[in-house]
């Protein structure tokens, strides 16, 4: 058997720190973020607690990279420069993309909303996260301004609480939820 190559050594590391964040997010969902022990997550990734440790130094840490890694995922959806102003087509398309992203992974982002609701997780991960979103939420509010809306980023803001509620109802409700025709309503009051 020829020894591991660089490749294979970085898919392996990057699929068990996958492991690991999932079982996290799992874990947290269940237990809270407090209750929640490294070695149960580390159990539940099929990894050794003391293996775990190299990959994240502690369970904060490791919440905020679960946060920043799905907010970033979610903020990519958006294709082209955040420096220059969206058409309408181009901003329909963001917002189709992520809500379909969010839609196709409802398993994931159930339990993401479900930690993410615990006070003190919140705490911990707003810097990060508003660090992420504000790029995003500003140029929201840019297209907004070039449509001579008065106060752009309120309008940005309402917007992204608009579809934060599409997706806590589809979350709830996902068998009976209007959700495509909700963003439709959306894409065509909102923007």
């Amino acid at each position: 058997m020829s020894p591991r190559t660089q490749e294979q050594y970085h898919e392996i590391r990057t699929e068990k720190k996958a492991r690991i964040m999932q079982a996290a997010l799992e874990v947290f969902s269940e237990e809270g973020f407090e209750r929640a022990s490294v070695s149960k997550i580390a159990g539940r990734a099929g990894v050794s607690k003391g293996l775990m440790y190299n990959y994240f130094k502690n369970k904060e840490e490791l919440i905020k990279t679960i946060f920043i890694d799905a907010m970033s995922k979610l903020m990519s959806s958006f294709v082209g420069s955040r420096e220059m102003i969206p058409t309408k087509e181009e901003f329909a398309l963001f917002i189709k993309k992520s809500m379909a992203d969010f839609k196709n992974n409802l398993p994931y982002w159930k339990m993401y909303f479900s930690v993410m609701m615990q006070a003190n997780v919140m705490q911990m991960v707003n810097e990060e996260l508003m660090e992420i979103a504000m790029p995003v939420l500003m140029m929201m509010a840019k297209y907004y301004e070039s449509r001579g809306v008065k106060d752009p980023l309120l309008h940005a803001r309402m917007l992204g609480a608009a579809l934060d509620g599409i997706g806590m109802n589809y979350l709830v409700d996902p068998e009976g939820y209007p959700f495509d025709k909700s963003i439709d309503i959306i894409i065509d009051k909102l923007i």
